[in-house]
């Protein structure tokens, strides 16, 4: 009984003494929300509306274009109900992460549009979706 008693010890001990005892950082979420155009999203306070696309020359997957195009899409962005700005963005296909709206506390970012074009013409007012991310 006694060897039982001090082997359980034992094993209690280095149990204990195995936890890692060093702080652990948490890094901050991220959001990512996904806007259909006239449709808008409250983050604490502010308001982010996505307007329309003013214009997608967009160059389609599958043909060969001189220049890739762009997207040109307008941002609504409200604080308290009160309009602080109307934002123009560039959507270019290699841009990521295009800042809108900073911070103490968060940055808003426009990640991508979509859809992407398949074909010229085939991308239809009602469906374009607007990536922004929250961090």
């Amino acid at each position: 009984m006694k060897y039982l008693s001090v082997l359980f010890l034992l094993c209690f001990t280095s149990v204990v003494s195995a936890q890692d005892s060093t702080l652990v950082t948490l890094e901050t979420p991220k959001l990512s929300i996904g806007l259909v155009e006239g449709s808008s999203y409250i983050h604490e306070y502010v308001t982010f509306k996505f307007i329309k696309v003013i214009q997608d020359s967009r160059c389609p997957k599958n043909v060969m274009c001189i220049r890739a195009g762009e997207a040109e899409v307008l941002i609504g962005i409200y604080k308290n109900g009160l309009l602080l700005e109307e934002k123009t963005i560039i959507v270019r296909p290699n841009t990521r992460l295009l800042t809108l709206y900073s911070n103490a506390e968060v940055i808003v970012s426009a990640v991508n549009l979509l859809p992407y074009p398949k074909e010229a013409g085939a991308v239809s007012d009602w469906s374009y979706v607007l990536d922004l991310l929250f961090e």
